[in-house]
C-alpha cells in the first residue's frame, strides 16, 4: 500500500486505493440516492424524505455495528428484523426511546472497534463495486417502483393495493392493542387471531420516523424491506455460487400464469401486494441460508418467526426440511426435526391460527386436480385459462422432482438439495390441499418462487448451456423476449401509477396502445389490459380518521355507516388501518367478521339508525337506496349439505362438500345469505324509528362516537345527544352525551 501522506483523505480514512472505478462507483452511488431522494420529494414530499433518509442510517448503522460483534449478515438481518417486529408491539414511548438508546449503543460499538470498522466498510465497498450492472439497473428500478404503492394526489390518495395493506395494519392495531387474543377492530369483544405479526411494522415506522400509517404503510415499511432484500439476496449468492442470476430474472421470471396477460413472479408476490408477503420471503431466504449452513439454532428462531408472519411459507420451510432429511436418508434427524417442529407449529396454531379466515373454504384435494374439474358452474372442464395455469406448474413440478433426486448426487451441494426440497415441499402443500375462495392454498407454491427460479437457471447452466452453441442462442432467443414481455404486462399498473402524478401521460399511452391494437390485432392477446387509474380515498376521508386515531381513546366504539362502502366495496379498512379503533362493524371478508351470526343485524341496524337519525346527503341516500333495491338480499344462502343435492350446481359441488369435512357455510353461500337477512331485517320496519329506538342501540353497544361522510348532516336527535368534535368539508366526526355509556 501507498505512503499514507500520498493518498487523499478518503484513502487515508478507509485505507483503500481509490482507484478511478471507485470514482465512478461512488459518483454512481450519489446520483442514484440524488434521484431516489428526488423521487421521494416528488411522490411523497420532503418530510418523508427526511424521514427515510433517517431510516437508512438507522438500518446501516445498526447492520454494520451488529457485524462488528461478530454476527454473520443474514443473521443481522434476522435480528434486526425480529427486534422491529418485538418493538412494534410496545407503547409508543418505548418504541422511539428504544431506537435512540439503540443507535447510541451502536455507534459506540462503531467508534470502539473502529480499526475493524475500516476493514468491513473496506469489504463492504468491494462487494458493492462487484454487483453486476444488470443487477443495479435492476434493484435501482425496483427502489423506484416504490413510489407507486401509493401516494397522496391533490383527489386523494392513490393505492396500488388499496385491500390487502390496509388490512394487514388494521390487524396490527388488534395485536398491539391485545397481543393475545386481540380483540377484533371491526368487531367490538370478538376473537381475531392470526398471524400477520409483522403487519404492526407500519406501527412502529410511523411512530418512530414521523410519517402518517399511509407514509409508513406504503412507502417507509417497503423501502425497510426493500434494504433487507438487497442486502439478503446479494449476500445469499454471495455464498452460494450456484449460478450468476441477475435480479432481474430473479424478480420477473414468471411461475404460473392466469391468462395470457397477467402472470405470477416473485415481484408480484413481495412488493406489488403486502407487507406479509414481502417479509415472509426475506425470512424464507434467511432460514434458508441458515439451515444449509447446519446453523439450527438460528435456523429454529427464523422458523419460528416465519410462522407468525405467514404461515404457508412457514409450513413449505417446515415440508423443506422433512424432505431434505428424507432424501439423504437420515432418519434420525427426522424424528429430531419433527419432534421440535410439530409441537412447535401446534402452539402458533393454538395461539393465533385457531379461528383464522373462517370464510376461506379448504379441501382435502389436489390444487391441480381442482383446476382441472371444475369451472364457473362447478362442472368437469378443461378450458384454455386451466391449461395456461396448468402446464407450467407441471413444468416447474417436473423439474423440481428431476434435480430433487439428482441434487444429493450432482456436485453433492447442499444448497441445491435444499432449495429443490423447499420448492417441492411448496408443491406438495398445493397439491395435497386446495381453498375454494380466495385459492390460498398457491401460497405454499408462492413460498418456494425463489427456488424454483434458481432451479431453473441452475439446470440451464449445467444442462443446456453445456450444449452446442445454436442451443443457448436459440434459448436466449426465445427466454429473453419471453422475460421482456412478462415484465412488460407486470409493470404497466405500477408504471401507470407513477405516470399520474404527470397529467396526459396516462391517455396519451392508452391512445397509443389502442392505435396500435387496432392496426395489428392479434397483439391485443399479448397488451396489458386497459388499467383505469384513480384516487381510492379522498383527503377528507383520510384526515378525518387520522384525527380520530389521535383524539378517540382506543375503548371507544366507533359507528359508521354502511352506504359509505358502497355495497360491499373495499373501502372499509381504511377506517380502522387510519383510526386504529373500534368500529362497531366492517364489510369485508378477510377477518371472517361476516361470518358471524350477529354480523347481519349489526349490518342492518347501522343502516336503520342513519336512515332515521341522520340528514343523508343526496349521494348517501342513492347508496342506501341500494339495499332497498329488487335485486339484493332476494335469496337466501344454501347450506352446502343441501348444495350438493342440487343438479344446478353440477358435479363439483358434490365432491365439496365431504372434502371440506361438511362445512356449511364459506364465501361461496354466506354471501347471499348475509344480504338476505339484512334485507328481511329492513323490511321489518317499515314506520319510522322513534328516538327511543335509538336509545335502545346506542345503549346496547356502548356507542361513543359517530362518524358522518357523504357531507351527511346530523339530525334533531343527534344535535340533541352529541356534539361535532370534528368536521371538515366532508366528514363529520359526533360525540355521544355520557348517557349513552350508562
Amino acid at each position: 500500500m501507498p505512503g499514507k501522506k500520498n493518498l487523499s483523505w478518503i484513502d487515508q480514512k478507509l485505507f483503500i486505493k481509490f482507484e478511478p472505478k471507485y470514482k465512478t462507483f461512488f459518483a454512481f452511488i450519489l446520483g442514484f440516492f440524488g434521484a431516489f431522494f428526488s423521487g421521494i420529494i416528488l411522490y411523497q414530499g420532503l418530510g418523508v424524505a427526511a424521514s427515510s433518509l433517517a431510516c437508512f442510517l438507522v438500518f446501516f448503522i445498526s447492520l454494520f455495528s451488529i457485524k462488528l460483534l461478530n454476527v454473520s449478515t443474514l443473521k443481522a438481518l434476522l435480528i434486526i428484523i425480529f427486534s422491529v417486529m418485538t418493538l412494534s408491539f410496545c407503547t409508543n414511548i418505548t418504541q422511539f426511546a428504544f431506537t435512540i438508546v439503540s443507535q447510541i449503543f451502536f455507534l459506540f460499538v462503531i467508534y470502539k472497534r473502529r480499526v475493524n470498522a475500516k476493514k468491513l466498510l473496506q469489504r463492504s465497498l468491494i462487494l458493492l463495486n462487484s454487483i453486476s450492472t444488470l443487477d443495479w439497473i435492476a434493484w435501482i428500478g425496483l427502489s423506484f417502483l416504490l413510489f407507486s404503492l401509493g401516494y397522496m394526489t391533490k383527489d386523494g390518495f392513490l393505492a396500488f393495493d388499496s385491500a390487502h395493506p390496509l388490512y394487514e395494519l388494521s390487524f396490527g392495531h388488534s395485536f398491539s392493542n391485545s397481543f393475545f387474543n386481540a380483540p377484533d377492530l371491526s368487531f367490538a369483544g370478538k376473537i381475531a387471531r392470526y398471524n400477520f405479526l409483522g403487519s404492526a411494522l407500519t406501527r412502529y415506522f410511523s411512530n418512530v420516523f414521523f410519517v402518517s400509517y399511509l407514509q409508513a404503510l406504503y412507502f417507509l415499511v417497503p423501502c425497510f424491506l426493500l434494504l433487507n432484500c438487497f442486502v439478503g439476496i446479494n449476500i445469499f449468492f454471495k455464498k452460494f455460487n450456484l449460478v450468476k442470476i441477475p435480479a432481474l430474472l430473479l424478480f420477473f421470471t414468471p411461475i404460473i400464469f392466469w391468462g395470457l396477460n397477467e402472470n405470477e413472479m416473485i415481484l408480484t408476490r413481495t412488493l406489488l401486494i403486502s407487507t406479509s408477503h414481502w417479509l415472509g420471503f426475506v425470512l424464507l431466504l434467511i432460514a434458508s441460508y441458515l439451515f444449509i449452513k447446519r446453523q439450527y439454532s438460528w435456523f429454529g428462531i427464523a422458523a419460528v418467526t416465519l410462522l407468525l408472519v405467514k404461515v404457508p411459507f412457514g409450513m413449505a420451510l417446515i415440508g423443506a426440511g422433512f424432505l431434505y432429511f428424507l432424501r439423504k436418508w437420515q432418519f434420525k434427524k427426522i424424528v429430531v426435526f419433527l419432534a421440535v417442529s410439530i409441537p412447535v407449529f401446534l402452539s402458533v396454531y393454538g395461539m393465533f391460527l385457531s379461528g383464522a379466515h373462517e370464510h376461506n373454504l379448504w379441501l382435502l384435494f389436489p390444487t391441480m386436480g381442482y383446476l382441472g374439474l371444475v369451472n364457473s358452474s362447478y362442472n368437469f372442464d378443461i378450458t384454455l385459462g386451466t391449461l395456461v395455469r396448468v402446464i407450467p406448474f407441471l413444468f416447474y413440478t417436473g423439474l423440481t422432482i428431476f434435480v430433487y433426486f439428482r441434487g444429493q448426487k450432482e456436485n453433492k451441494k447442499p444448497e441445491i438439495l435444499f432449495l429443490s426440497s423447499l420448492a417441492l415441499s411448496g408443491i406438495v402443500g398445493s397439491c395435497l390441499l386446495f381453498e375454494v375462495t380466495e385459492w390460498n392454498s398457491f401460497q405454499f407454491f408462492y413460498a418456494g418462487y425463489f427456488s424454483h427460479v434458481l432451479i431453473l437457471m441452475y439446470f440451464l447452466k449445467n444442462s443446456v448451456f453445456k450444449q452446442p452453441r445454436i442451443y443457448k442462442k436459440i434459448i436466449l432467443s426465445i427466454g429473453v423476449p419471453f422475460l421482456v414481455w412478462s415484465g412488460l404486462l407486470t409493470l404497466e399498473k405500477p408504471v401507470l401509477h407513477l405516470a399520474y402524478k404527470f397529467p396526459g401521460v396516462i391517455t396519451s399511452y392508452q391512445e397509443i396502445k389502442r392505435n396500435v391494437s387496432e392496426k395489428i390485432g392479434f397483439l391485443s392477446l399479448f397488451l396489458p389490459r386497459d388499467y383505469v387509474v384513480s384516487p381510492q380515498f379522498s383527503s377528507d376521508l383520510i384526515k378525518g380518521y387520522e384525527w380520530a386515531s389521535h383524539n378517540i381513546p382506543d375503548n371507544a366504539i366507533v359507528l359508521y355507516s354502511p352506504y359509505y362502502e358502497k355495497l360491499k366495496g373495499r373501502g372499509g379498512f381504511i377506517r380502522s388501518a387510519l383510526s386504529g379503533k373500534q368500529l362497531f362493524f366492517e364489510s369485508q371478508k378477510f377477518k371472517g367478521i361476516a361470518m358471524q351470526k350477529e354480523y347481519p343485524d349489526r349490518v342492518s341496524q347501522s343502516l336503520l339508525f342513519y336512515k332515521n337519525f341522520v340528514q343523508m346527503s343526496a349521494d348517501s341516500k342513492a347508496l342506501l337506496d341500494l339495499y332497498y333495491a329488487d335485486d339484493f338480499g332476494v335469496t337466501p344462502g344454501i347450506p352446502m349439505s343441501k348444495m350438493k343435492d342440487d343438479p344446478k350446481y353440477g358435479t363439483m359441488m358434490r365432491l365439496i362438500y365431504p372434502l371440506s369435512l361438511n362445512k356449511e357455510w364459506s364465501w361461496l353461500n354466506q354471501p347471499k345469505m348475509n344480504d338476505y337477512l339484512i334485507r328481511a331485517n329492513l323490511s321489518q320496519q317499515k314506520d319510522e324509528l322513534r328516538n327511543s329506538w335509538a336509545d335502545q342501540f346506542l345503549h346496547r353497544y356502548k356507542i361513543r362516537y359517530i362518524v358522518l361522510e357523504n357531507k351527511d348532516m346530523p339530525s334533531v336527535y343527534l344535535k340533541e345527544n352529541a356534539s361535532i368534535v370534528y368536521a371538515n368539508n366532508s366528514v363529520s366526526i359526533l360525540k355521544l352525551e355520557d348517557f349513552v355509556s350508562k
